[in-house]
């Protein structure tokens, strides 16, 4: 019965040591990575709103402004 409890905790610890190496002991820097689209004007788009199809958005409405364009 002890091993019921036993292994679930042995896995948690697990996991959590990678994610800690992942997070604070590994070799990553997520400054390092290369992207071609960084400093790049973002494309232009024009969509109906989700809250209401006859809106549009458009790109000329995010000027001057940060956006983030999930594609």
């Amino acid at each position: 019965m002890k091993i019921r409890f036993v292994v679930p905790a042995v896995a948690v610890a697990v996991l959590f040591g990678f994610f800690w190496y992942a997070l604070k002991g590994g070799d990553y820097d997520p400054q390092l990575i290369d992207s071609p689209l960084i400093g790049k004007a973002a494309p232009g788009f024009a969509t109906p709103s989700l809250g209401d199809p006859k809106v549009e958005v458009a790109m000329k409405q995010f000027l001057g402004g940060r956006l983030i364009v999930n594609k």
